[in-house]
């Protein structure tokens, strides 16, 4: 929670310093920077927390293994950034110093996701925390000394160091507290299961969450008079702020769904009653109260400058509640062994949005982008509710890899216990 205040107190500083329009632009590059990380880990963070909590994979060995798979990967974050960066110069007007930051920035976040993957596996979400809330407000401090120096009229470029500065700061906390977790693990782990063949739908699931979630505000560059794009890139920070809680919730869920993958399916679901009364307690009073007051939050946070992106916030901080439990229910099919199935829960939401964007935004501008954007989190739920609800019943693992895989864990889990 701390780590995401500091999110967005970022946001407002950049909101203070930049024109709404570059103020787009910053919102497009960071966007651009999580896709290529997304790109560039290709879903291996999410092996490593399974292999990790379920298998007791030894820390030594999984950071070859990964280190192998992110050889293989980089041609995919050089595209995946490339292309946005292209999209972003040509729609925004973003310059080569304004993306040059954000490239290395990019680099660092996925650096950060493996590690802090380990941590939270081994249920050390205390020290993964800090490592993020030291970062973050090292961005934010930093940010502030530049612009009690005077360095603001380096705008977008000034916000991007500030970036990469705090990531860098999550890199080296993450890992000198990896440092102390340094335990033998299991030696009869089959290191062959870490690999992209393996992550590709968890891979899948994060590039097609980060196109959706963040990417949407090229689509709406597209789409829509900049405005509107003025309008719906302040609303678009505030969700992916408001993202906290669902980001936590699922940080939790996954390793400790794995641990439970050998005991009875009541203890999962147990698990998952515990979380969603938790995250909605907190999401529904919220979005109620920002709903109603979102034109003061906007005037008292941004500045009066960004009343226009009233509308789009109203609807946007509804994303909460519905994240926290299609977060949830991801990682519920995840520890089950499901993997296929979340990324067919992340395809039927990015083309629900895709095409709702594509109806909405030209009639309808920056609201229409935010019920387009808010109705691929009720689509990610829905169908990942449908898949569950059909896969009722032991496990079924299709892959031939995949199971090999599970009946090793268990078969390991077994002679440990």
């Amino acid at each position: 929670m701390t780590s995401k205040l500091a999110v967005i107190a970022t946001t407002v500083m950049a909101a203070r310093l930049l024109t709404p329009g570059r103020f787009a632009t910053y919102v497009g590059l960071l966007a651009a920077a999580h896709l290529g990380a997304a790109a560039w880990d290709a879903g291996v963070s999410t092996l490593v927390s399974v292999e990790r909590s379920g298998a007791h994979a030894p820390l030594s060995r999984l950071a070859n293994r990964v280190l192998r798979a992110r050889l293989q990967s980089f041609p995919g974050w050089l595209a995946a950034f490339a292309l946005a960066s292209w999209v972003l110069g040509a729609t925004t007007g973003a310059t080569v110093d304004d993306i040059m930051p954000f490239a290395l920035a990019s680099l660092l976040v996925s650096t950060q996701q493996p590690i802090l993957a380990a941590l939270r596996a081994d249920l050390h979400f205390s020290e993964a925390s800090f490592a993020l809330f030291a970062g973050r407000w090292l961005t934010v401090g930093t940010l502030g000394c530049a612009l009690a120096l005077g360095f603001g009229s380096r705008g977008v470029a000034l916000v991007g160091i500030s970036h990469v500065l705090g990531e860098s700061c999550v890199v080296i906390a993450a890992v000198m507290s990896l440092r102390h977790h340094l335990g033998d693990g299991d030696p009869e782990w089959d290191e062959r299961r870490v690999r992209l063949r393996t992550a590709l739908p968890y891979a899948a699931n994060s590039l097609l969450s980060i196109a959706y979630n963040r990417l949407d505000i090229l689509l709406v560059a597209v789409l829509v008079p900049a405005a509107q794009l003025a309008a719906y890139a302040p609303a678009s920070r505030i969700q992916d702020a408001l993202y906290f809680l669902p980001s936590a919730i699922a940080a939790v869920a996954l390793p400790y769904l794995s641990r439970q993958a050998s005991g009875p399916d009541a203890a999962r679901w147990r698990t998952m009653r515990r979380l969603w009364l938790l995250g909605l307690l907190i999401s529904v009073p919220s979005a109620i109260v920002l709903t109603f007051f979102m034109p003061a939050v906007l005037d008292l946070v941004l500045g009066p400058m960004y009343g226009t992106a009233a509308s789009p916030s109203r609807i946007l901080v509804w994303s909460m509640p519905l994240s926290v439990i299609g977060a949830t229910l991801l990682a519920y099919l995840i520890s089950r062994g499901r993997g296929i199935q979340t990324t067919t829960a992340f395809a039927a939401a990015g083309v629900v949005s895709l095409t709702l964007h594509l109806i909405l935004d030209p009639r309808f501008g920056a609201t229409g982008a935010a019920a387009a954007s808010l109705a691929r989190d009720a689509a990610n739920l829905a169908v990942a509710g449908l898949l569950i609800w059909r896969a009722r019943g032991p496990d079924k693992v299709r892959d031939p890899d995949a199971q090999q895989a599970m009946e090793s864990a268990t078969v390991a889990g077994r002679e440990r216990l």
